[in-house]
């Protein structure tokens, strides 16, 4: 029988940083970091989707930080970052460029941004307003222009058929995985927990992030990525 216990962050990645920046506080994962006086490696800045959090790259981290630092930041309203009324393409990626700047402004270390559904839209964003210096190059995943545009039509019927409530952090993992919200286990396990907060009254978990918010930025968010 599975056990959808959520799984420590801590044994993906090393750190998660309340990063306050002139745009508000925002919650930051980091792993393989350099220790002072060591030479800056290579930044893997990762953005994640809609709902999602900064764990949806933990089993990435896990692989990848021997060799790399990589950031994830939790973007407004999501997971540990502050609550916000503005869900636009523009002001996220002007986040992350804030975030990116208080990590790694003084050293530049070589940057590819990485970024997922949403997070792609933000991460073809944050390179065109070349304020990473030293940006190497650009990943976005599960993004295309024309295909996120078809589907917006569907996305309101989609966010409405996902229940409003959990009994558990451990109902909402469970949920996350076999509705196929996360397709991995492991990574469902460890993320889960970061995408609901627990009712005012204490009687159940609700999501963390409300998207039906965040409906009229949707189109303008994918439209001009293909450009």
């Amino acid at each position: 029988m599975k056990s959808f216990e959520p799984l420590p962050w801590s044994d993906y990645f090393d750190d998660l940083r309340a990063l306050e920046t002139e745009r508000g506080s925002f919650g930051v994962y980091v792993a393989g970091w350099p220790a002072e006086g060591q030479e800056p490696r290579p930044v893997i800045f990762a953005v994640h989707g809609g709902g999602y959090t900064g764990l949806t790259w933990s089993l990435l981290a896990k692989r990848l930080k021997d060799k790399y630092a990589v950031v994830a930041m939790d973007l407004r309203s999501h997971g540990q970052s502050e609550q916000s009324d503005d869900f636009s393409i523009g002001a996220m990626a002007q986040d992350a460029c804030s975030v990116w700047n208080h990590l790694c402004g003084e050293t530049k270390p070589k940057t590819v941004v990485l970024g997922h559904s949403l997070g792609g839209a933000v991460a073809i964003h944050v390179s065109s307003l070349d304020k990473i210096p030293s940006l190497a190059g650009t990943v976005v995943i599960d993004v295309v222009e024309g295909t996120a545009l078809a589907s917006l039509p569907y996305m309101g019927q989609v966010i409405g058929r996902r229940p409003d409530r959990f009994s558990s952090v451990q109902d909402f993992v469970k949920y996350a995985y076999t509705s196929g919200l996360t397709k991995n286990f492991e990574a469902a396990r460890v993320s889960g927990a970061s995408q609901v907060v627990q009712d005012e009254d204490g009687q159940g978990w609700r999501w963390r992030t409300d998207l039906r918010k965040t409906e009229k930025w949707w189109r303008e968010g994918y439209e001009g990525l293909s450009a």
